[in-house]
């Protein structure tokens, strides 16, 4: 048995929204928002007996049938209004169990723009305005820890007078023993790194450990990343857990998940672009690229598409470019979709 039901403004404002939110995130043409209102004016509520998907692919139909077929939308009045209270009820939570499965590539943090320094077992905090941090010839007696949020970068003069450039949302400690000087990173940093044959320098970024005398290189290694070390100048012997190889000067090295190392040559002005405060994405993959823009203006990074597509590309920009032109650049020149939801970015 049908029941009348008038809907309020407020009940018909928000199958509006729902419409404009429905089918690719696509807004709904004023012409079919008219053709809703006349619906809904009419509107009777049915039976649970309704089913909301195959009246959806109905109303899709009639919707793009000339307009002698839209004559007939305006004929069938309360019924159709009805299944558009249904359709519109069963695409929100549609739409609700689709975020809830959506996968985090890169997950934002909510803490504040704040430089970390462990030193001396004594936690600091320094803002925005020191750009550089410098420990040389200092005494200390415990690891020295430096971590970045994401979007805020340092330089650090270690207490051997190396200089680290350490990239957003990164962490560095660094130790210097009887027989080496003892780095672990987590993230990306670039490195140019005084010479002392009696204390080397020696790098652990999650299975890879490097080792140099005086050299100049940039390492990145975020979490679930291959890892990427590239090299300046001097030269760099990398050790995986199950091969070693030593690079020159314009290689730039990757490991595998297996420790597999693959080289290849670059081009060493381009090495480290972000220390030039450049993005530079040569041949990567769009999700990859997408993960560094969230890492970098602190938006967490999410998709529905289960494999994205291994699309390759080449940009090179300044890093104050604001958000909303990245993503138009990135649209203009991708085969998938990013949009901005509040904190996150989204690839459709």
């Amino acid at each position: 048995m049908n029941q009348k039901k008038e809907l309020s403004d407020r009940e018909i404002e928000k199958l509006l929204e729902q419409l404009d939110s429905i089918t690719d995130h696509k807004p709904v043409s004023p012409e079919w928002k008219e053709e809703a209102k006349l619906l809904l004016a009419a509107g009777e509520s049915l039976t649970n007996s309704i089913n909301t998907e195959q009246a959806w692919k109905e109303f899709e139909k009639k919707h793009k049938r000339s307009r002698k077929g839209r004559t007939i939308l305006y004929l069938i009045g309360s019924i159709a209004a009805s299944v558009l209270l249904c359709i519109a009820i069963g695409k929100v939570i549609s739409n609700h169990t689709k975020q809830s499965q959506m996968v985090a590539l890169y997950e934002r943090t909510d803490s504040p723009a704040y430089v970390q320094i462990e030193y001396n077992n004594q936690l600091q905090q320094i803002g925005l305005k020191d750009s550089v941090l410098n420990f040389y010839a200092k005494e200390y007696l415990h690891p020295l820890c430096i971590t970045t949020p994401a979007g805020r970068e340092i330089t650090i003069i270690l207490p051997d007078s190396s200089l680290v450039k350490l990239n957003a949302d990164s962490k560095l400690s660094y130790q210097k023993t009887e027989k080496q000087r003892k780095v672990s990173l987590k993230g990306e940093a670039f490195f140019d790194v005084t010479r002392d044959t009696v204390h080397p320098f020696i790098i652990q970024s999650g299975n890879v450990r490097s080792q140099v005398l005086g050299t100049a290189f940039n390492i990145k290694s975020y979490q679930n990343e291959q890892p990427h070390i590239a090299l300046l100048r001097g030269s760099l012997k990398i050790s995986s857990l199950h091969q070693e190889r030593i690079i020159a000067p314009g290689d730039e090295a990757r490991v595998a998940d297996n420790g597999k190392i693959d080289i290849k040559k670059i081009n060493t002005t381009d090495m480290a672009a972000w220390t030039k405060d450049e993005f530079l994405f040569d041949q990567m993959p769009v999700a990859e690229i997408v993960k560094e823009i969230g890492r970098y203006y602190n938006l967490s990074v999410k998709t529905q598409i289960k494999d994205l597509p291994e699309q390759y590309i080449h940009l090179r920009c300044s890093r104050q470019t604001d958000i909303q032109t990245m993503i138009h650049m990135l649209n203009d020149i991708c085969t998938i979709h990013i949009q901005k939801q509040g904190n996150t970015l989204i690839i459709h």
